[in-house]
């Protein structure tokens, strides 16, 4: 009975040794994946194990980068720009006697702060006269802000955001003839909506890269436009009712174009390229009542004449 034990015995040892000569051959890494899958075995030793006999193997890099590597915010980064250029402004505001002499067609300088939601904007020139001789000079001032309301955050898998800007704006210009030394002082002020969107192109470039942002947004407003009695002589001599002369109703369609490259120049400064177009359209006689300025939104204002345009090519830069 032992003799035969023993011989089975044998046997097996044989068959098991043949079958293991016949397999082949198991990577370093096969062998780490199935010694760390098995219990009882630490993957810490086979982890150690598979860097101390590959430590001298050079790594085996792609010939080409198939994935790349953006930043995972989706979001518009919070930079601020400094823009100037040249407005060519067109803004034809009659006096109430009918007069055109406050007529302004010509260029101006220019400059403007944005930042995320907020533009604050100056222009400042001269121009020749319409109704006499002479010069008009025209200072500019418009602020503009609000939020926006995301729809999409990526568009379509995409580095896209659509969204819907939500403004506020309110804005001062002096006319003045300088002959003559007449100025006309207007405010405005308004509120709108509309549509906007914003992309960030991944270039792959060695100094853009992914840095490469474009905006655009078109927002219409409504709101009223103001004339204030100006001449110190009528100053003077005027009333609190006669120092206001009355609210014309207005309508602003606001287009702004921007294409920040940044951390161009640096770690925290870029170049901004922009354009911002302005059409203003106004009535020509004094809203009576609150009301009017529905049929303004609707657009059931017949008296309503576009009679200004800014159109604003700037460039400057971005931190």
């Amino acid at each position: 009975m032992m003799a035969n034990k023993f011989i089975k015995g044998v046997v097996l040892y044989l068959i098991i040794s043949l079958s293991a000569l016949s397999l082949p051959p198991v990577s370093t890494s096969q062998q780490v994946s199935v010694s760390a899958s098995e219990p009882g075995v630490d993957s810490n030793l086979t982890t150690l194990e598979y860097l101390l006999n590959t430590r001298d193997k050079a790594v085996e890099k792609p010939e080409y980068l198939l994935v790349q590597e953006t930043s995972g915010d989706s979001e518009d980064r919070n930079t601020t720009s400094l823009t100037v250029g040249y407005v060519e402004d067109e803004f034809l505001i009659a006096t109430d006697e009918g007069s055109n002499r406050f007529y302004f067609v010509g260029e101006t300088a220019g400059a403007m702060i944005s930042g995320k939601g907020a533009n604050l904007m100056f222009a400042y020139g001269n121009t020749d006269a319409t109704g006499s001789d002479g010069e008009i000079r025209s200072l500019a001032a418009d602020l503009s802000f609000g939020g926006n309301i995301h729809l999409f955050r990526n568009f379509l898998r995409l580095p896209v955001s659509i969204y819907v800007p939500i403004r506020l704006n309110t804005g001062y210009r002096n006319l003045s003839l300088v002959d003559e030394e007449d100025a006309l002082h207007l405010i405005q002020a308004g509120i709108g909506a509309g549509a906007g969107a914003s992309v960030r192109i991944p270039t792959g470039l060695p100094v853009l890269r992914d840095n490469l942002t474009g905006f655009a947004s078109l927002v219409r407003s409504v709101g009223g436009l103001g004339e204030i009695s100006s001449t110190v002589a009528d100053q003077a001599g005027a009333n609190d009712e006669s120092a206001i002369s009355g609210i014309r109703l207005m309508q602003n369609t606001d287009l702004n174009i921007e294409a920040k490259f940044e951390r161009l120049l640096g770690d925290n400064t870029g170049v901004t390229i922009g354009l911002t177009i302005r059409w203003q359209s106004w009535t020509e006689e004094k809203a009576d009542e609150f009301l009017q300025v529905l049929d303004v939104v609707t657009g059931q204002q017949e008296n309503l004449t576009e009679r200004g345009k800014q159109t604003f090519l700037r460039v400057g830069i971005n931190w």
